[in-house]
């Protein structure tokens, strides 16, 4: 089911194109919409939090896999802004074999002795790189709510 779905929507993306190429042709607005969906979001990561929320001392996991079967390797940086949290890891890397098996990503909030307001802090995944142009570029950032003790 996955795969034919996968392979249809790539032919209403190739049959698009095509149809672009003709000068007199209008695409309806619905049509540019369904293009920008297909090749802005279609396809990415699947992303499984443990917790939305971390407690300074304490360690949370986020589960990440491909929503699909990638063409070639992608590796997909990940890194945060805040010195308030520590990422076990600052890249995952998914291919043919391993896109349908969940990755686990460590996020720790170290204790200190400081006080910082509560707040949101983001994990930002990519911009991912890849030889298969349906992923290289892409990314997004999730937050995770920081609360300190």
């Amino acid at each position: 089911m996955k795969i034919q779905f996968f392979y249809r929507n790539k032919a209403i993306l190739v049959l698009i194109l095509f149809l672009s190429c003709f000068k007199n042709l209008s695409i309806s607005e619905d049509e540019i919409k369904l293009f920008q969906y297909f090749l802005l979001t279609y396809p990415d990561l699947i992303v499984q939090k443990q917790s939305e929320k971390i407690n300074e001392g304490q360690v949370i996991k986020f589960f990440v896999k491909l929503k699909s079967e990638p063409n070639s390797k992608v590796s997909v940086p990940i890194s945060t802004n805040s010195n308030l949290i520590q990422l076990n890891l600052s890249q995952m890397t998914f291919d043919s074999n391993n896109w349908d098996s969940f990755q686990e990503l460590q996020i720790f909030a170290p204790e200190d002795d400081f006080y910082e307001d509560n707040q949101n802090i983001p994990i930002q995944f990519g911009p991912y790189s890849s030889a298969d142009v349906l992923y290289n570029g892409k990314g997004f950032t999730t937050p995770i709510f920081y609360i300190n003790n």
